[in-house]
């Protein structure tokens, strides 16, 4: 079957690799309908981090049920379904828990189109994925919902949930701050939480880019987006912070600017692997301010957003362009802030 893998900086190819077959009574194979990139994918496009030549590429999506195992009870052939990035069994105390991220069945980091065992899970742009677990994992699409509006949902739309919306059940009507990517590649989780802070309740949304097409977007969404926060005594406090950057800087910014008792969510970790950021802890502790960050667990969070994106008015593929599969070599090749993928109508 045919997967797209990573190639180098702006350089994907599709290759030939076996075909997934049904190895378990409780897994399933699907075929992708839409298929999202996530932030991350754009970054390392870019080359501002490393993805070994080879890596199967794709992480969130649609996909359509094209055979399940003998166990499998909770979808059915040609069912559309969410499949989440992060393989977990719905079972173990983990998952029990809600933190499928760590799931016990898989060794850690175990997903597609990322961590250390992508070449066992492969990627979501492949002819045929191999879904474990299938009743845990799999998440029907709501009748009639577009599946390219649902494409984010395995990913990067329930991260950018995750960093505003929890913290804003904390503080009602709060004032939330949005640091958005600091690259032209990617940047849609900050701007995905402008929506969602905005449908949340929160009073006002300030989105900080110094990217004009990210600004623009977020503007549309809601947002007062500003290119520099100014002296946080002239804009006031805020009691919501998302570091959705990739940088020290925009981790400083966002602590700097939290007021008391407020919470920061750092949904780009990841990127500061060798170069740990200096954390504020003492102005941290006087005003009472918490950090969260970590993998989002998506399968445990994912109905909430998945909710709301039925309800609300915010349409992810508004900041997206979408292209068939067809043409991902080329699309690939010139920076993005999303991609949506999809099979041939």
């Amino acid at each position: 079957m045919k997967q797209l893998v990573f190639d180098g900086p702006r350089q994907v190819r599709w290759t030939e690799t076996p075909t997934p077959v049904l190895t378990a009574a409780s897994s399933a194979l699907v075929e992708p309908v839409a298929v999202s990139t996530c932030d991350m994918d754009a970054i390392a496009l870019s080359g501002v981090i490393k993805f070994k030549p080879g890596t199967p590429l794709g992480h969130e999506g649609v996909c359509r049920v094209i055979e399940v195992g003998s166990d499998v009870t909770n979808v059915d052939v040609d069912d559309l379904v969410i499949v989440p990035w992060q393989i977990s069994c719905g079972r173990c105390s983990r998952c029990v828990r809600g933190q499928n991220t760590y799931c016990e069945t898989v060794p850690a980091g175990s997903c597609y189109g990322w961590g250390p065992h992508v070449q066992r899970w492969g990627g979501f742009l492949a002819d045929v994925i191999d879904v474990p677990h299938a009743d845990a994992m799999l998440v029907p699409l709501p009748p009639g919902m577009d599946p390219t509006r649902a494409s984010g949902l395995g990913d990067n739309l329930v991260d950018a949930w995750r960093s505003v919306v929890p913290a804003l059940r904390e503080s009602p009507g709060g004032r939330v701050l949005i640091v958005g990517g600091a690259l032209a590649d990617g940047g849609s989780i900050g701007i995905y939480a402008t929506a969602f802070a905005r449908d949340a309740g929160a009073s006002e949304v300030v989105f900080v880019s110094a990217i004009e097409n990210h600004r623009d977007l977020a503007a549309r969404l809601g947002a007062t987006a500003v290119r520099d926060l100014p002296d946080r005594g002239e804009l006031g406090w805020f009691d919501v912070m998302a570091d959705t950057s990739g940088t020290a800087e925009g981790l400083a910014l966002a602590l700097a600017s939290g007021g008391p008792h407020s919470t920061c969510t750092c949904t780009a970790g990841a990127v500061h692997r060798r170069s740990p950021p200096t954390i504020p802890m003492y102005e941290m502790y006087m005003n009472n301010i918490s950090l969260r960050t970590g993998w989002v667990n998506t399968r445990s969070l994912i109905e909430a957003p998945l909710s709301r994106l039925g309800h609300s008015a915010f349409d992810p593929t508004d900041i997206a362009s979408v292209h068939p599969f067809d043409d991902a070599e080329t699309v690939f090749a010139e920076p993005f802030v999303k991609l949506i993928l999809t099979e041939a109508r």
